[in-house]
C-alpha cells in the first residue's frame, strides 16, 4: 500500500458523480475534509479498522496544511467562481488546490505509517467482516462525525462510495 494506491482509489470514488456531489454537500456544510473523509474509507476497504487515536493523530498533522492551505485556496476559488474575468486564474487555483489536496492525501500516509503498533499490518480485521461496518467505523472517528450527530449522512456516504466501486 502506498499513498499513490490511495490517491488513484480516491479519484476514483470521487468521479462517481453521486459521491462527489455528497462530499461536496458534507465539506460545505459539515466542514468535512473530503480527502480525509476518503482515506478512512480507503483503509477500511483495505480491512484496516482505526481507533480514535489514530484519528487524531492524524489530524494534528493535517490540520495546519488545511486550514493554512486547502481552506484559503477552495475558499478564494468559489469566490471567484462567477467573475468571468477571473476565470483563467480560477483555473489556477483549482490546480493548485487538487496539488494541496494531493499533498493531503501524502501527508495522511505519512501520519497512518507513523502510528505506533505497525498500523500497515495491525489492527486487520476478520475475514467476511462487512465492508460496510468497516467504513462506518472509521468515519465515526472523524470529528465531524464522532458524536453521532450526522449518522444518517454518514450512512449515506458509506452507502455512496461502496456504490462507486
Amino acid at each position: 500500500m502506498t499513498a499513490e494506491v490511495f490517491w488513484h482509489w480516491a479519484l476514483a470514488r470521487y468521479a462517481h458523480e453521486p459521491a462527489r456531489q455528497h462530499l461536496l454537500a458534507l465539506q460545505a456544510d459539515l466542514d468535512l475534509v473530503i480527502i480525509e473523509a476518503l482515506f478512512v474509507c480507503w483503509l477500511a476497504a483495505q480491512g484496516r479498522r482505526l481507533r480514535q487515536d489514530d484519528v487524531d493523530a492524524m489530524q494534528t498533522l493535517i490540520t495546519p496544511w488545511v486550514a493554512e492551505v486547502v481552506i484559503p485556496l477552495r475558499t478564494l476559488r468559489q469566490r471567484w467562481k462567477t467573475d468571468l474575468a477571473k476565470a483563467q486564474q480560477r483555473d489556477l487555483l483549482l490546480k493548485l488546490e487538487l496539488e494541496a489536496e494531493r499533498y493531503l492525501a501524502e501527508l495522511l500516509w505519512s501520519a497512518y505509517t507513523a502510528l505506533p503498533d505497525n498500523p500497515s499490518t495491525a489492527r486487520q480485521n476478520p475475514a467476511g467482516e462487512a465492508e460496510a461496518e468497516r467504513f462506518n467505523d472509521n468515519l465515526c472517528a472523524l470529528t465531524v462525525f464522532r458524536q453521532g450527530e450526522y449518522a444518517p449522512q454518514r450512512q449515506q456516504l458509506v452507502a455512496l462510495l461502496l456504490e462507486s466501486t
